[in-house]
């Protein structure tokens, strides 16, 4: 099958790649039942062979004199409606072969024609020979489609437009959908057939395109006919919103996840970023802009977010997180997710004259807020250094701590708000202050 290689960036083209359910399917993958449980076609004569990806019993071969398949199609489907599927002629006989048709004559219904010269013929309508400028040669695949749109009927041949023309629409056929013959019994088509489908509804170019690339459509359906479903389909991404404690001190992983919803041959990747609501970045959370990747075959993924903690007594606050910059994936609908960073302050608020240090916290800072010493106490060792930077990143101030309970002097910065940094057993931990 041809390999599927598309880059989509940061398009939405989710209706383009989603073909209309065929409201009959043959496969003929071992016989000739509709995949849709409704349709269910009969074999006079005609024997399963080799497809055109190798796959035994899985097309049917017709011997141009009496073989044909044949199914209840309802006789409604006159217009607004398509028709697609694979054939090769191995021989071109005098009487010109039918592959699709439905109707009781030429002149009544619709259908596909290759003549006695291999010219591809539509058959609709009012008038019995609509020749293309398609010539077939023997012992090759050939995707055809007829497609009915709004009084135009159009046909296909390998995903490029063959015929466009306003004829009539026939009378409704009374007779079934005949595959390989006429439905009187004549015309009989030599060669092998195999995954045809048909729809109510009229196919886009684009669609006719994608069918004859064998592009699956991520529908629960095996769309080219090779035996497998949906195992080349561009698949969809999503992200679930998260809600997390913020925490008294350090950081806390907030992890969201990204899901596709069809495992994929080929790498996957999409672009996440942080954008503020309520909760601000550098101070609420760490802001983030990367590529998260998808191996072959993986359907989810996590995205970490960091989250400051801090003892202030505080409303709920959000962030989103954003996809964008798909590539061979779709982005759903849900694009965005919220990140919650709930309060869990109330039981540990302090002032700043209190000089208390918290509880229930490994490392503390007393007071916070505070104006001129910072009191640090539970660092593990006694000889530590820890550095403060702003909401910028830029470090303000670097000092080597000799004790487990040390002190430092932040009068010269600024009032705001500030991180301390700290390693804690090789780790770097980080807990946020305010400075009056």
């Amino acid at each position: 099958m041809k390999k599927l290689l598309l880059l989509i960036a940061g398009l939405y083209i989710g209706q383009m790649l989603c073909a209309q359910t065929p409201l009959a399917y043959y496969p003929f993958n071992g016989n000739a039942n509709d995949a849709t449980g409704v349709l269910n076609a009969t074999v006079n004569g005609a024997t399963l062979t080799t497809d055109r990806f190798g796959n035994a019993n899985s097309a049917y071969s017709f011997d141009g004199v009496n073989d044909r398949i044949t199914a209840s199609v309802p006789t409604t489907v006159v217009d607004n409606f398509s028709l697609e599927g694979w054939a090769k002629i191995s021989g071109l006989t005098s009487d010109n072969q039918i592959v699709f048709h439905n109707g009781n004559s030429f002149l009544n219904g619709w259908g596909l024609l290759i003549s006695s010269t291999g010219t591809l013929v539509v058959l609709y309508g009012a008038v019995s020979y609509n020749g293309t400028s398609f010539q077939c040669s023997l012992n090759q695949w050939y995707h055809f489609a007829l497609v009915r749109a709004n009084g135009i009927t159009k046909a296909y041949a390998n995903g490029a437009e063959v015929f466009n023309s306003n004829i009539a629409s026939p009378n409704a056929p009374t007779t079934n959908f005949c595959i390989g013959n006429m439905s009187t019994g004549t015309n009989f088509f030599k060669g092998v057939i195999d995954n045809v489908k048909i729809y109510n509804t009229a196919l886009t170019a684009q669609q006719v395109s994608d069918l004859y690339n064998s592009i699956e459509f991520c529908n629960g359906i095996d769309d080219d006919g090779d035996g497998k479903i949906d195992e080349t389909c561009i698949p969809t991404v999503s992200i679930a919103n998260k809600s997390l404690a913020e925490g008294n001190s350090d950081t806390t992983n907030m992890k969201f996840a990204v899901t596709l919803n069809h495992p994929y041959d080929s790498s996957v990747s999409v672009r996440y970023k942080t954008a503020n609501k309520t909760a601000t970045a550098g101070s609420d959370y760490v802001a983030v802009n990367k590529v998260l990747k998808f191996n072959p075959g993986q359907v989810k993924k996590n995205v970490t977010i960091s989250v400051l903690g801090d003892i202030t007594v505080e409303p709920n606050e959000q962030f989103n997180l954003i996809l964008s910059n798909p590539v061979n994936v779709i982005i759903s609908a849900i694009d965005t997710a919220t990140g919650t960073i709930r309060n869990d302050d109330a039981a540990f608020a302090i002032t700043s004259t209190s000089g208390e240090a918290l509880k229930n916290i490994s490392v503390t800072l007393s007071p916070n807020p505070v104006k001129d010493i910072l009191h640090i106490a539970g660092l593990a060792t006694d000889k530590n250094s820890i550095s403060i930077t702003d909401l910028q990143g830029r470090i303000v101030l670097k000092q080597n701590i000799s004790s487990s309970v040390a002190t430092v002097n932040i009068s010269k910065l600024t009032p705001g708000i500030y991180m301390l940094s700290y390693t804690d057993n090789n780790s770097g931990k980080t807990i946020k202050f305010i400075k009056e």
